[in-house]
C-alpha cells in the first residue's frame, strides 16, 4: 500500500508476468470487462496501477490511466518499477496526470468502459477540514461528461463501499446514475443500470459496483452478469428486471433531489457542481443535535464553537476592557454591525470561489493557490484605490460593484465553467484569474472606507478591526457550513447579505452625504 495523509491509499502490485495476476478478474469492480467490450479503457484515479493491469488482462488494446498526482506515478512505475513488473512497458497502457474530470472533457476520445474503483481522498480529516472533500467525479455534471465519452454500447462504472445496513455510498451513485441518465435523454433509466456487490459471509462492509451504459443493457447481458455473480458468488441486487433494496426504487422512480430513505437516518442528496460534497450525508439541522445522521459536522460545530469561544476571549473582551469608559461611549453600533457584515461577507464569498473555481481547476492546489492570490491581490489594489473616490463614491461604488458581480457570477459562472473546461490549464486559470479580480477589486474597498467614515476615537477603531478578524474567523467555518448544506450559490447569496447589511449600516452612518 502507498498512503497518503492519514487514510487515503492505493495498491502498489508485485508480479513478474501477467499469468501472476489472474485472481485480479475474481474482483468485482471488474465486473464490467465481462461484457466484452474491453478495446478502449479509461481508469480515473489508476494510482498504483492496479485497474490498468486488469484491464491489460482483459485483453484491452488501449488502457488509459489518469492520476492527479505525479508523485504516485514517480513512486509506483519509476522507483518501484522492478517491484512492479515493469507495468509502463506494457505499449496498451498510457499515464496521464491530471484530474480525472479535466483529463477527459479535454479528450475526443470515446471509450468502452470508464472506470473508477474507490476512488476519494480522505486525506482532509488528518486536519478536520471534513467540510471541503468535495470530490469533482461524483456530481450529476461530472457523470454527464462521462456519458458523454462513452463508445454506443460503453459502460460507466463506479466501486464504492457497500455497507449491508446502510449503504448509503450506493444510494448516491444510484441517484447519480439517474440523473445523469435524465439529462443525457435516457428516459426509462432502470433498462440502463445495473449494480452487482460483493460482500463476505458474516460480514457487513463489502464494496458495490455500478454499471451504467447510454443504451439499455441487452438480455444477453444481464445473462452474462447473472453467470459472472453466481461463479464468483457476487450478489446481482439491481438490474432492469430485480431490485433486492426498497430504496432503490424509491430513488430510481422519485423525481426528487433529496431522499429521507426506509430504514436510513441519512439524507442521499444529489451532488452537483453546486454542491459537490458526496461524501456527506447529513442535513443542516444535524449541526444542532446531538446525535447527528453525519458523524462528521461534529467537527465542524466543535471547530465553531472553539474558534467563536477564542475569538471572543483574545480578541474582543481584551480590545473592550483595554479603552476607557469615555472611549467605550463612542463606539458606534452601526460601525460593529458594518466592520462585523464586511468581515462576514468576506469570508462568505471568498470560501465560495475557492470551492466552486476549485471544482473547475481540477487540482486543489489550484483551487487554492489561484483563488487566494488573484482575490488578496485585487483586493489590495482595490483598499489602495480607495484614496481616489470622493464622499459619496465610497459608500455607493464597492457595494454597486460587489452587488453586480456576484449577481452576474451566480447565473453566469456554471456556463463559463462548463465552456472553458477543455481549454488548458492556463486558459483555465486565466479565466480564474479574471472572475476574482473583477470582484476583488470592490471587495477591497469596504474595509479602509469603514475606516475612514469611523471618527469615534483611536480605540474604538481598533475595536472595530478586531470586530472585523473575529468575524471572519468565524466565517470562514460558517462557510464551510453552508456550503455542505446548501451549496456554493446559496452560500454566495448569504455573502452577499452581509454586504447589504454593511451598505445599510453604512448609509444610516453618512446620510448626511445624501
Amino acid at each position: 500500500m502507498l498512503l497518503i495523509d492519514e487514510g487515503a491509499g492505493t495498491v502498489l502490485t508485485e508480479f513478474s508476468n501477467l499469468s501472476d495476476l489472474e485472481y485480479l478478474k475474481l474482483d468485482v469492480s471488474a465486473i464490467a470487462y465481462y461484457l466484452g467490450r474491453n478495446d478502449d479503457v479509461l481508469v480515473l484515479g489508476s494510482g498504483g496501477g492496479r485497474d490498468l493491469l486488469t484491464a491489460v488482462l482483459f485483453g484491452a488494446k488501449k488502457a488509459v490511466g489518469v492520476e492527479i498526482n505525479q508523485d504516485i506515478n514517480d513512486i509506483a512505475f519509476n522507483k518501484l518499477k522492478a517491484f512492479s513488473g515493469g507495468i509502463t512497458d506494457y505499449k496498451q497502457i498510457e499515464l496521464e496526470v491530471d484530474d480525472g474530470r479535466s483529463f477527459i472533457s479535454k479528450s475526443k476520445d470515446k471509450y468502452d468502459i470508464i472506470q473508477a474503483s474507490l476512488v476519494d481522498s480522505w486525506a482532509a480529516f488528518a486536519n478536520g477540514a471534513f467540510s471541503l472533500t468535495e470530490n469533482s467525479l461524483y456530481t450529476k455534471e461530472a457523470w454527464v461528461i462521462f456519458l458523454e465519452h462513452l463508445k454506443e454500447r460503453g459502460v460507466l462504472t463506479f466501486s464504492r463501499w457497500y455497507s449491508r445496513n446502510n449503504p448509503t455510498e450506493i444510494y448516491k451513485l444510484i441517484l447519480l446514475a439517474k440523473n445523469a441518465l435524465q439529462k443525457s435523454g435516457v428516459e426509462d433509466v432502470r433498462q440502463n443500470i445495473v449494480l452487482i456487490r460483493s460482500i463476505l459471509p458474516n460480514r457487513n462492509m463489502g464494496v458495490g459496483t455500478i454499471l451504467v451504459c447510454k443504451s439499455p443493457f441487452l438480455n444477453s447481458d444481464i445473462e452474462v452478469l447473472e453467470k459472472v455473480s453466481e461463479e464468483l458468488e457476487f450478489e446481482l441486487v439491481l438490474s432492469p428486471a430485480i431490485s433486492k433494496d426498497d430504496n432503490f426504487i424509491s430513488i430510481l422512480e422519485g423525481n426528487r433531489s433529496d431522499y429521507a430513505l426506509k430504514d436510513s437516518s441519512s439524507i442521499i442528496s444529489l451532488p452537483t457542481d453546486n454542491k459537490p460534497f458526496f461524501f456527506y450525508f447529513g442535513k443542516f439541522k444535524d449541526i444542532f443535535s446531538k446525535n447527528p445522521a453525519d458523524k462528521g459536522v461534529v467537527v465542524l460545530r466543535q471547530l465553531f464553537i472553539m474558534i467563536f469561544a477564542f475569538g471572543a476571549i483574545f480578541i474582543i473582551l481584551p480590545l473592550l476592557f483595554s479603552s476607557h469608559p469615555q472611549e467605550n461611549r463612542k463606539i458606534s453600533i452601526g460601525m460593529v454591525t458594518y466592520f462585523a457584515s464586511i468581515g462576514l461577507g468576506f469570508m462568505l464569498v471568498e470560501i465560495s470561489f475557492m470551492q466552486r473555481l476549485g471544482l473547475f481547476l481540477g487540482h486543489p492546489i489550484y483551487g487554492l493557490t489561484v483563488v487566494l492570490f488573484s482575490l488578496l491581490s485585487s483586493c489590495g489594489i482595490g483598499s489602495f484605490l480607495t484614496k481616489y473616490l470622493s464622499k459619496k463614491g465610497r459608500i455607493i461604488l464597492p457595494f454597486a460593484g460587489i452587488t453586480f458581480f456576484v449577481f452576474i457570477f451566480l447565473n453566469l459562472l456554471p456556463s463559463i465553467t462548463q465552456i472553458a473546461t477543455p481549454s488548458p490549464m492556463y486558459i483555465k486559470i486565466l479565466v480564474s484569474v479574471v472572475i476574482l479580480v473583477l470582484i476583488g477589486l470592490f471587495m477591497g474597498m469596504p474595509f479602509p472606507i469603514g475606516m475612514i467614515v469611523a471618527q469615534d476615537g483611536r480605540n474604538a477603531r481598533v475595536l472595530y478591526w478586531g470586530i472585523n478578524g473575529f468575524t471572519s474567523v468565524c466565517g470562514s467555518v460558517l462557510a464551510a457550513i453552508l456550503l455542505i448544506n446548501f451549496g456554493f450559490q446559496q452560500t454566495l447569496l448569504v455573502g452577499l447579505c452581509c454586504y447589504v447589511v454593511a451598505f445599510l449600516s453604512l448609509m444610516f452612518k453618512e446620510r448626511h452625504i445624501f
